[in-house]
């Protein structure tokens, strides 16, 4: 796990989303993880143990199709890309 992220409650550090130096990142299994990098950046989430690492964004270049931003006007996204870390593989 990144030194950058956390486990927290559901509810998370209402302090720090307030503030903006946390951003909440719901994972597949509905636990909620805390990350507190305000670059940005995507992230790698191993299915098996947990970790969770922080990605530079063009090591996964992702962009919306043109289509999807004429009819919705788009202010971020987050990739989380899921499977086995090197350990549990």
């Amino acid at each position: 796990m990144s030194a950058a992220l956390g486990e927290a409650p559901d509810d998370g550090p209402p302090l720090g989303r307030e503030l903006g130096v946390v951003t909440a990142l719901p994972t597949a299994g509905g636990e909620v993880r805390f990350d507190s990098n305000p670059d940005p950046h995507h992230h790698l989430l191993c299915t098996r143990c947990g970790r969770l690492e922080d990605v530079p964004l063009e090591s996964l270049p992702v962009a919306p199709r043109a289509d999807v931003e004429e009819s919705f006007q788009i202010e971020g996204f987050r990739v989380v890309a899921e499977g086995l870390c090197g350990s549990c593989r």
